[in-house]
Formats: structure tokens, C-alpha cells, sequence
């Protein structure tokens, strides 16, 4: 799916765009936060997804268990947002 929106965003700019300046942004680490690692972006992780309740309450999570939780997955996000308005 990240090719395809590659792709899409080429086509929309007119332009290759560089992994490098996309940024990410999911709540699952099996499927968002690991795909756009794989695939060389930087991630916003949403920590008041589907994985909340790891880490204590989904608007204001537990600093220590959330970078444990992080830690165990063996993701470095670049930032990291409760949820998306």
C-alpha cells in the first residue's frame, strides 16, 4: 500500500518525492508503525489507538510503559500524539 501511495503522490506532484520527507501516521504496530518502518518514513504514532490500553489511559498513557511498549516492538517513532482531531 506505501508504493501505491508513493506512486499516487508522484502523480499528484508531477515528481518523485523522497521517503524522507513523508511522515506516517498509525496506531498499530503490526501494521501501520511497522510498514512504515519498513518502508524508510518517519512515523507519528498515535498512542490513544488500538494498543491504549498497554500503556494506561489513552489520553494521557504512563511515559514509562509507553516507551517500554515501544521498546518491546523495537519502533523509535518521531513523535507522538493521544489521537487525531
Amino acid at each position: 500500500v506505501y508504493d501505491v501511495a508513493m506512486k499516487e503522490i508522484a502523480d499528484l506532484l508531477g515528481r518523485a518525492v523522497e521517503r524522507s520527507d513523508v511522515l506516517a501516521i498509525g496506531d498499530g504496530m503490526v501494521t501501520d508503525i511497522k510498514g512504515a518502518a519498513d518502508n524508510g518514513f518517519d512515523v507519528l504514532y498515535v498512542s490513544g489507538g488500538i494498543h491504549a490500553r498497554d500503556y494506561g489511559d489513552p489520553l494521557r498513557p504512563d511515559p514509562a510503559r509507553l516507551i517500554a511498549f515501544l521498546e518491546r516492538h523495537g519502533y523509535r517513532p518521531v513523535a507522538i500524539i493521544p489521537r487525531l482531531q
